[in-house]
């Protein structure tokens, strides 16, 4: 592990691992928004997601499980 001191300020820790972005998918008023915080820079990135990406995530998802079960 990294020592904290150096580590960008905005580096978030949970639990041993460095929090380097979060994600949160929203529906308001009709329309899906996805917003991505990005630790490392303190920048946070919004932007809207048609209904058909939304319907895409499970197998999006799902492929990165398959891809870091290989990695190991």
């Amino acid at each position: 592990m990294t020592d904290p001191l150096s580590e960008p300020a905005g580096i978030r820790r949970h639990q041993s691992a460095q929090v380097l972005y979060t994600a949160e998918l929203a529906y308001r008023n009709g329309a899906y928004t996805l917003t991505v915080q990005d630790h490392a820079h303190g920048s946070q990135h919004t932007t809207a997601v048609t209904p058909r990406m939304i319907n895409m995530l499970p197998a999006f998802l799902a492929k990165l499980g398959t891809v870091r079960r290989h990695s190991v």
